[in-house]
């Protein structure tokens, strides 16, 4: 696996989403769900599987995660009427916690970074 370290060797371990109503969710009956098809890089995914990062959905930057979990898979998918193409569409075991916004700049997407673990 490739490094993607960024700001001073560090990882996304954490991916927030501003998602309305679980636009693409798919809720699995053994408590895990497939959170939507989104704008990543594949190469954060596969760090974020490693190191068991998470993807908290929100209806707005201003609130409180509506679905979260810890991420378990991921698999590429096509997203329609989007800018990017292809995107990625996590696995996760979901969790009760709900969770604040993290991330800069604007959109619908926000990254909470952390230390990479050592290669």
């Amino acid at each position: 696996m490739h490094s993607v370290k960024h700001r001073g060797g560090s990882v996304v371990i954490g991916f927030h989403f501003v998602c309305g109503n679980e636009k693409g969710v798919t809720r699995n009956s053994d408590g895990t769900a497939w959170m939507g098809t989104w704008a990543v890089a594949e190469r954060h995914a596969e760090w974020a599987l490693k190191i068991s990062s998470y993807v908290a959905l929100h209806s707005s930057r201003s609130q409180l995660s509506y679905l979260q979990g810890v991420i378990t898979g991921f698999r590429l998918a096509k997203r329609v009427g989007a800018k990017t193409e292809n995107g990625i569409d996590f696995l996760v075991k979901l969790t009760d916690e709900r969770l604040t916004w993290v991330g800069d700049g604007s959109g619908e997407k926000g990254y909470a970074w952390g230390r990479a673990p050592s290669d």
